[in-house]
């Protein structure tokens, strides 16, 4: 495995582990959450007892929270009652789904979504908001009157429970009632951001690597289901309609990136049906979505339906991972068929939450069948990464190996190429040989010795030359540093060789110490081919030191390359260049080193391998 390899697996490695651990610190949280429980004496945390609704023509006494049915569109409620407070109480109002206006003592205190342009006209009701109301600092017995004001027809609607006491105990109510929701929906955004940008980061090379991206979208929008109506987020971040607008994105989308993630992992053999679900599924949340944005549906009316889809593609998982695994035996499948079912599970007891039992706050159970599926998943796909890295490292060895060998094959072509000319060249030579005897033996019988000496001065400088040269005694390396000294005489380059290469490498094959030579010799002649003739130049030097041949070649070049993480990349095509990652690979084939620099015009790589 190369350097280059080693160190992607290496970073990989890193950024999964610190992926893994900030789930696990934020999952440490969330248990902290759960068990956070506040007890307050009545002195510090007071609610505001009985109450008197007016409804219409109706009164009545209520107590908080109190749930009233069939309301109406336009509707006004009005709650009324007095409560003895003390200095510096302040009071926690939660509503959500009408306007409301609070007096104090007659007087305006605050209005919560007051006005008609104080949200979307989409929403069609205000979403809920949460806040802190400073009541007068006086001891003393004051009347308070709520006035309801309700947008849109509804099934039901809940008063909820007034709050009085200090600030600080009131927000450690909020914490208490919301932390567990809150810490959950940050633990999957930040999740599915964290994947996003691994994945974007340091998988970007590997096309399988795109459904860690989706399962990262998946936790994110899960995330974002969860801050609608969570007082706790509402109060810090004071900003309700757009939680609520991104807790209607979340639970809308959900399904989509889901069953892209299904068919990205499960490779299932059978991909249409999964395909034709993807595409049903897109075209009722682009309904569903254009009916919210025209307000002529509101997100209240479309929330069964929308957890209708989103069990839907999770029962569509769960299908697909069974039928799979139990007709081709995917294995892919097999690993999922636990965290589809969780999920599954999580989505229906969610679903009967929401919609009849209310056991538990509203998405819990969905965040959390999520959050276990993310966690399943997460480690099913680093072993898939693992499996990924491996083979995209076996098909970046062989692709190296097919450059490598085209290169030295087309290298022996050019080698035979002139070895097939000389040849020839020999064999025409001795056909005229006997003419010419014959010429010779014409002048020495007429006793012309000068005609013969003069003869045979002709015909000697007709043999062709037939290079002879010699720069090191390893046969296959001399044969290639001798092509490419003729190609850099050739582009004059003034070279300098001094290359000891004995015939025996001991463990390296000639043909590896070849592709070193070729390589190198190779990109130091295309280098010099940017810079101005007279000012070219190439110094080779090789030998043995303590049973390590040692090789260093300088040459002249223009100035420009490009360079990232250590790797030079070819400026003949995009990527790294292919001549160093050959280089490089036979250099660590042997256990040796390589270090490459630029400075001042000069380019310069030096190496060792143990032979």
């Amino acid at each position: 495995m190369s350097e280059q390899s080693k160190g992607f697996r290496l970073s990989a490695s890193v950024a999964y582990a610190i992926v893994l651990l900030v789930l696990l610190v934020l999952l440490f949280g969330a248990a902290i959450a759960v068990g956070y429980q506040v007890v307050y004496s009545d002195n510090q945390l007071r609610h505001l007892p009985e109450m008197t609704m007016v409804r219409g023509d109706k009164t009545e006494k209520v107590e908080l929270p109190a749930t009233i049915h069939d309301v109406r569109e336009g509707e006004r409620i009005i709650l009324t009652g007095s409560y003895q407070t003390k200095t510096h109480d302040s009071m926690l109002v939660e509503v959500g789904g009408a306007k409301l206006v609070l007096f104090v003592d007659d007087n305006e205190a605050y209005s919560i979504m007051g006005e008609a342009n104080t949200y979307p006209a989409f929403q069609k009701s205000p979403a809920t908001d949460v806040m802190l109301v400073t009541l007068p600092n006086i001891n003393g017995a004051k009347t308070f009157r709520f006035e309801y004001t309700i947008p849109e027809a509804q099934d039901s609607f809940t008063l909820p429970v007034v709050y009085i006491g200090e600030n600080t105990v009131l927000f450690e109510y909020l914490a208490s009632e919301y932390a567990l929701m809150f810490i959950f929906s940050g633990v999957l955004i930040a999740a599915g951001v964290l994947l996003i940008f691994f994945t974007l980061l340091v998988m970007r090379r590997i096309a399988q690597a795109n459904s860690i991206i989706y399962l990262g979208i998946v936790c994110v929008l899960a995330g974002l289901t969860g801050l609608e109506g969570n007082g706790l987020a509402i109060y810090l971040l004071t900003l309700p309609n757009f939680l609520y607008a991104l807790s209607m994105v979340g639970i809308l989308l959900f399904a989509v990136p889901l069953l892209q993630y299904a068919k990205l992992s499960l490779d299932p053999k059978h991909k249409r049906p999964l395909v034709a679900i993807q595409v049903i599924s897109g075209l009722f949340t682009l309904t569903l979505l254009s009916l919210h944005l025209t307000g002529l549906v509101s997100f209240a009316q479309s929330r069964f339906a929308v957890h209708a889809v989103i069990l839907f593609a999770t029962a569509t998982f769960v299908f697909y991972t069974l039928f799979e695994f139990l007709a081709f035996r995917n294995v892919q499948a097999q690993l999922h068929i636990v965290p589809a079912c969780v999920l599954f599970l999580f989505v229906a007891l969610d679903i009967i939450n929401g919609f009849f039992s209310k056991m538990v706050a509203e998405n819990l159970f969905f965040q959390v069948g999520v959050l276990a599926f993310m966690a399943w998943t997460t480690i099913i796909g680093w072993g898939y990464m693992r499996r990924l890295l491996d083979e995209a490292e076996r098909s970046r060895q062989l692709e190296l190996e097919v450059t490598t060998m085209n290169r030295s094959l087309d290298m022996q072509r050019t080698l035979y190429q002139n070895l097939s000319h000389s040849t020839d060249e020999v064999r025409r030579v001795r056909h005229d040989l006997r003419h010419q005897l014959s010429a010779i033996r014409g002048y020495l019988k007429k006793g012309n010795i000068d005609g013969a000496l003069g003869y045979v001065e002709t015909i000697s400088g007709a043999i062709p030359e037939i290079s002879d040269k010699l720069l090191c005694d390893n046969f296959a390396v001399n044969a290639v540093a001798v092509h490419y000294l003729d190609k850099a005489i050739e582009n004059k380059i003034d070279t300098d060789l001094k290359l000891v290469v004995p015939e025996d490498l001991g463990r390296i094959s000639d043909h590896d110490m070849s592709i070193i030579v070729g390589n190198l010799f190779e990109n130091a002649i295309e280098a010099c081919l940017h810079v101005p003739e007279g000012k070219r130049f190439i110094r080779m030097s090789c030998k043995v030191i303590k049973n390590r041949l040692t090789l260093a070649i300088d040459n002249s070049f223009d100035g420009s390359y490009s360079e990232k993480d250590g790797a030079f990349y070819s400026r003949k095509r995009e990527g790294k260049g292919v001549g160093v990652s050959s280089v490089q690979a036979v250099v660590e084939r042997y256990d040796g080193s390589m270090k490459i620099e630029a400075a001042d015009g000069v380019f310069m790589v030096s190496l060792y391998v143990k032979m």
